[in-house]
């Protein structure tokens, strides 16, 4: 089991026209950046955004 306390996730952000609409974490960065490009096929670059981010978990 990893530690997340010490290594951190990735969390995966989809924003449409300006709105959070989904949140997903991922222990490793390779799935997290997979699903950003999953969204970025579908999304309307003048209205939304997706992005990746790595993230440690407080205690």
């Amino acid at each position: 089991m990893v530690n997340v306390h010490k290594s951190g996730i990735w969390v995966a952000v989809r924003v449409q026209r300006g709105f959070i609409t989904e949140v997903k974490a991922f222990i490793e960065e390779k799935p997290a950046r997979r699903q950003e490009l999953s969204w970025r096929r579908e999304m309307n670059p003048d209205y939304d955004e997706t992005e990746v981010m790595h993230v440690y978990i407080s205690k």
